[in-house]
């Protein structure tokens, strides 16, 4: 018997805790705030973007390193004892030390080659910062476009249920028109063909507010099943002068695809630099110093 009050029990609290979560996502609202703040760790080119700049810095990185002193130190500790038969009796003699130490370095003093790869490394470090900003703008861009349209569609819907029930009562006026002589069949006729086609433009958005849901789900990496709720938000108007043509270089400035282009133009003027100083000597020093 204890057993299946247990588990009785044990049913009853998952029916309770699965109660309670349900009810928990029912009431819970997505805002345009907290879309966007996931939308950055969840698209996948916001990622890639990310990985290219560590990549890019760790490469200029190794390029900077190869411009560094190269110093490297090696030391080496011995002890030997030598073993001797006297009147074969052996002899121990007292054990000798030996300490080894070598220190190497050198520093390229004038090499033109190396320091323009270094200022394209740095570029190239610059060129994906400005990629990943760009690829953060357009995933913010296209989780807010999502979200407006996913709201606008769900309010779509109260307007063509205003339109479902307006049709509905002017059914009703023409068919009491025509009992009373009024109206014709042809306005009934009329009332009848608008009343259908409101109730068609219904059924239709929910398919649309169906598929902007899944597509905002998807970008937000949320449960398809799930429901989705969103919150209403303030427009707040722009000043006019934002948009003049006088701070035209402001928004230029303001464009992470557009810096990202001018800064790999830059870039390849330093590649074909370094490529050019290839031909040209370079000046180095090197030193050693031992101990022993």
């Amino acid at each position: 018997m204890y057993p299946k009050l247990l588990n009785l029990g044990l049913l009853g609290l998952a029916a309770s805790l699965a109660a309670a979560g349900a009810h928990a996502a029912e009431s819970a609202t997505l805002t345009l705030e907290d879309a966007l703040r996931s939308a950055e760790q969840i698209d996948l080119n916001v990622l890639l973007g990310r990985e290219g700049l560590s990549q890019a810095q760790a490469q200029a990185g190794q390029v900077r390193a190869d411009v560094l002193p190269n110093v490297t130190l090696s030391a080496q500790q011995q002890r030997s004892s030598d073993v001797t038969i006297v009147g074969g009796a052996p002899v121990v003699a007292s054990p000798s030390d030996r300490f080894d130490a070598n220190l190497t370095g050198s520093y390229d003093v004038l090499n033109p080659q190396g320091m323009s790869a270094l200022r394209a490394a740095r570029a190239n470090v610059e060129v994906a910062g400005f990629d990943y900003r760009a690829s953060v703008q357009s995933a913010l861009t296209t989780v807010a476009q999502t979200y407006f349209t996913h709201l606008r569609n769900v309010h779509r819907i109260a307007v063509l249920d205003a339109n479902v029930e307006r049709a509905r009562q002017l059914l009703d006026l023409a068919s009491n028109q025509l009992s009373v002589g009024v109206a014709t069949q042809i306005d009934v006729t009329r009332a009848k063909s608008e009343l259908a086609q409101a109730q068609q433009a219904r059924l239709q958005q929910d398919t649309v507010v169906y598929q902007s849901d899944l597509l905002l789900k998807r970008l937000l990496n949320l449960e398809a099943g799930g429901p989705l709720r969103l919150a209403d938000f303030a427009v707040r108007r722009t000043a006019a002068s934002e948009f003049s043509v006088s701070e035209e270089h402001d928004a230029f400035g303001q464009r992470a695809d557009w810096l990202a282009a001018q800064k790999s133009v830059d870039k390849a003027k330093l590649d074909v630099r370094t490529a050019r100083f290839e031909r040209l000597p370079a000046l180095a020093v090197a030193g050693q110093y031992g101990y022993t």
